[in-house]
């Protein structure tokens, strides 16, 4: 998820295309499979799986102020051009 909000900024991918439901994240699926294994769990790795799924959900949350409360930002025709000369003379004054 991560990965596709830098490509979003890099200009390399479009909002609308990270707005897809193939970078999203599921809703909950994962959290709830997750505390239904912890009470099998030993303390440590419980204790583990609780802090992933509050960092799981920190980005859920993240995910739906983007893509569901906010409408699109308009694209920045210039930064997407820039990014793209930074790429291409990415080390050549070396």
């Amino acid at each position: 998820w991560l990965l596709v909000q830098r490509a979003v900024r890099e200009g390399e991918l479009s909002y609308s295309e990270a707005s897809g439901a193939d970078y999203r994240l599921d809703q909950r699926e994962w959290l709830r499979e997750a505390e239904s294994s912890a009470e099998a769990m030993p303390d440590g790795l419980a204790d583990l799986s609780a802090r992933a799924s509050a960092i799981y959900e920190r980005v859920l949350r993240f995910d739906q102020k983007l893509y569901q409360d906010a409408a699109p930002a308009p694209e920045n025709p210039v930064q997407s051009q820039l990014s793209l000369l930074a790429r291409a003379f990415a080390g050549k004054g070396e």
